[in-house]
């Protein structure tokens, strides 16, 4: 049996963890686009030639790394960029992971009938739109879209691509034909408790969730903080509140178990501690698990907001900027990751990511399957965020066992 090489692996995940240190704190910061995401990039196209792995890079800024013979490829990978101040596992374990089943399979010269590709896919985290680099794989992107993506700053993906000799017609074109991958298998943190908690090496994760974003307002009336009576208000901010409480009653009588609404960001206008705000400026995420509970819950939401906004005297916009379908997991693939689970006698369990991933949208051209390992304490976005070192290497050595059996 093959094992990876432990102190390898950690070497390359406490190299990386140099690039994109932040600045203004503790923790990762490698956002898509930024120097240090760039620098990890070369980083990875380096080291791959140095081990005699062929590697380069799309027209979507994915960096491919590939061993073995022509063909219809096993793909395994994940992303390098974080979010500001994150992690340092997130993502980059997948990648790091991946590389080290390359450098053993080259190593140690075993046969394959197919080749086995890694894949670090551009803007996971979304600065320009989330997961751009594997939905131009998938053929997902229209030019509308590339065209109009722009981070916070307004600063435009299209900018970005002139800087890196690509273009919209590059990130179009970066699409795979469907044939020329087998299978995909993403290792990821699990990024939640369940692992921990349950104190179990390996998840095997059977789908992923669906999700609806939302960037919407309600808009009232500015007016005097002391001289305004409650009655007499349209007071903005009351139909964020408001609103948040009845998505907790939609939750509770239509959600399941895995069905989650975060209400992430609000803003108020005029944002001034003596008057009454003119609009507050909101973001949903919603999760579940199923298509059919997922949308369900949409127009429930939807319902309630307009609602809201008919008690409140107020005005209510939105825009669902985002919408990805739940992802049913080959299950296929989560067997052979669980036949590879038990051979290595790896406490394992079967399992929902309640976390979107770039396998999700591979899913579109390819069977997928996602290994987790434990995060400890379920700490993720954070420089806190940490994993055991004897998980990595278990996550990775049946990471290794699964890509040779298929493979094979």
């Amino acid at each position: 049996m093959l094992n990876i090489n432990r102190q390898r692996l950690l070497q390359t995940v406490e190299h990386l963890k140099t690039i994109g240190q932040a600045s203004s704190g503790p923790g990762i910061s490698r956002q898509a686009g930024s120097e240090a995401e760039r620098q990890a990039r070369r980083w990875l196209l380096n080291i791959c030639r140095e081990r005699g792995i062929e590697a380069y890079q799309d027209g979507a800024c994915n960096v491919i790394c590939r061993v073995g013979p022509r063909g219809a490829a096993i793909v395994t990978g994940s992303h390098l960029d974080s979010v500001p101040n994150g992690g340092h596992l997130d993502g980059a374990l997948g990648v790091l992971c991946g590389l080290e089943v390359l450098t053993v399979l080259l190593e140690s010269k075993t046969a394959l009938s197919k080749p086995v590709e890694l894949i670090a896919f551009f803007d996971e985290e979304g600065r320009f739109g989330s997961m751009i680099g594997s939905k131009a794989m998938a053929g997902r992107l229209k030019r509308a879209e590339v065209i109009d993506a722009r981070d916070e700053t307004t600063r435009l993906l299209t900018e970005f691509l002139a800087t890196e000799g690509c273009s919209v017609d590059s990130l179009i074109s970066a699409q795979r034909d469907a044939k020329s991958i087998d299978a995909f298998i993403e290792l990821h943190i699990e990024q939640g408790p369940v692992l921990d908690a349950a104190k179990t090496s390996i998840g095997i994760v059977e789908n992923i969730t669906g999700i609806y974003r939302w960037r919407a307002e309600f808009i009232g009336e500015a007016n005097h903080a002391g001289t305004t009576p409650m009655h007499l208000r349209k007071d903005a901010f009351k139909g964020v509140f408001h609103l948040s409480q009845k998505f907790e009653n939609i939750l509770q009588v239509h959600g399941g178990p895995d069905s989650r609404f975060t209400i992430g960001r609000v803003t108020l206008e005029p944002n001034n501690v003596g008057v009454v705000p003119k609009k507050a400026k909101f973001t949903l995420d919603l999760r579940a698990s199923t298509d059919e509970r997922l949308r369900t819950l949409h127009e429930l939401m939807l319902a309630a907001a307009d609602e809201v906004a008919a008690e409140l005297n107020l005005e209510f916009q939105v825009d669902v900027h985002g919408y990805h379908s739940p992802t049913q997991c080959s299950p296929e693939i989560a067997a052979v990751i669980e036949s590879a689970s038990t051979q290595r006698q790896i406490a394992h369990m079967r399992m929902l990511s309640g976390a979107l991933h770039d396998a999700a949208t591979m899913a579109e051209i390819a069977p997928v399957g996602m290994i987790f390992v434990p995060s400890i304490n379920g700490v993720s976005h954070s420089p806190l965020e940490e994993t055991l070192d004897k998980h990595l290497e278990m996550g990775a050595n049946v990471l290794l066992d699964t890509i040779i059996k298929l493979a094979r």
